[in-house]
């Protein structure tokens, strides 16, 4: 009964929040699922000759802040494979871009906070993480 308070506060209505992995001390993790059971193929559009073909693990996005912590949803990346056009394809989410560690929410938000700071400043408001160039190599 409580996960369903938390998918209506996290506002993805394509996942559905199972449970609470982690409570710590500045960060939440939540596991989700798709609600759909099923998604269209991306090369020929069609859904019914699409199957499930396991999962690669689970994919972790940064998501908006809950509660003055850091959020993750730790979602399946889900491996389809379309009989029509022989495509395999892994399940595209609405709420993050393929290969991304961050949701678009929360992307926009970063955008919004940076608009006149630094990056190092933006990036410790939003607890990111900078990735240093190393000056040395070329």
């Amino acid at each position: 009964m409580q996960n369903q308070y938390i998918n209506e506060w996290l506002n993805i209505p394509q996942l559905r929040v199972t449970q609470i992995l982690t409570d710590a001390f500045d960060e939440l993790h939540f596991e989700a699922v798709p609600v759909d059971h099923r998604q269209s193929c991306p090369i020929c559009l069609s859904d019914a000759p699409v199957i499930r073909r396991g999962t690669n693990g689970m994919r972790t996005v940064r998501h908006l802040p809950v509660f003055e912590k850091k959020s993750f949803l730790h979602v399946p990346a889900i491996r389809l494979y379309g009989k029509a056009c022989e495509m395999g394809f892994v399940w595209a989410y609405e709420f993050v871009d393929p290969k991304q560690q961050y949701s678009k929410s929360f992307r926009s938000l970063a955008v919004e906070h940076a608009l006149g700071s630094t990056a190092s400043h933006s990036a410790r408001m939003q607890q990111a993480l900078l990735q240093r160039r190393d000056s040395s190599r070329v």
